[in-house]
């Protein structure tokens, strides 16, 4: 291995490791999300805003959910649903970002309240 090589080795592991910082600040920096849509037994019920903290049950088929809000962030704190894997999932905060609880089918999806615009048709 030369010089040259070795250098340009460093060189593509350093831009590298420099995306892996740089590239989550440019991603999505769109809109900030500032909602989040709740929807129980396939139809939308409510949107909830992420800039106020609060505690809302939701109920879905045959149970419910409790779900916590607080600095721009949503979890589910509560269920009872037989393994309570959407209280596993934790907070989520990104835009698209979405908590399932399926045996309520109760689904949790953050976006944002301003206009949406299309980003691709696909045929």
């Amino acid at each position: 291995m030369t010089m040259w090589d070795r250098a340009l080795t460093v060189g593509l592991l350093m831009a590298a490791v420099l995306s892996f910082f740089v590239m989550p600040g440019l991603v999505g920096s769109g809109h900030s999300p500032d909602v989040a849509e709740v929807a129980a037994g396939g139809r939308a019920t409510r949107l909830i805003p992420l800039n106020k903290s609060a505690s809302i049950y939701i109920k879905g088929n045959g149970g419910g959910c409790r779900l916590e809000v607080k600095a721009g962030r949503i979890r589910v704190v509560e269920s009872d649903c037989p393994d309570r894997l959407c209280m596993g999932q934790g907070w989520i905060s990104g835009a698209g970002r979405t908590i399932v609880c399926l045996p309520h089918r109760i689904i949790v999806t953050i976006g944002s309240s301003g206009a949406q615009t299309v980003d691709a048709v696909v045929r």
